[in-house]
């Protein structure tokens, strides 16, 4: 594949995640400027702790960072419906914590 198609595929899937973030209007709390993101998207939510350990019990692969929120790192086999799959299990479980 190669690396050059790995970064690309990589801030193809991020921005997917920031724009699902933006869409659910939720704080992000990396960088949006391609030039100055990793393979990581971290949006911040209420109760993030008790969010990931909510998807972390039904099999979604994330972690959580104290007073930053969750982190979301697609690989290189991660597929878009994924990305989609991934973020509106995270919407739903961030209303079922606030509700």
């Amino acid at each position: 594949i190669g690396v050059p198609a790995i970064r690309e595929k990589s801030l193809r899937q991020t921005e997917r995640l920031i724009a699902w973030g933006d869409d659910f209007g939720m704080k992000l709390g990396s960088p949006r400027e391609p030039e100055r993101r990793g393979g990581t998207v971290v949006v911040d939510v209420p109760d993030a702790g008790n969010v990931c350990q909510a998807l972390w019990a039904a099999d979604v692969l994330l972690d959580y960072r104290p007073g930053v929120g969750l982190r979301l790192a697609p690989h290189f086999y991660t597929r878009d419906e994924e990305i989609d799959q991934v973020m509106t299990r995270v919407r739903d479980a961030v209303a079922a914590q606030t509700r």
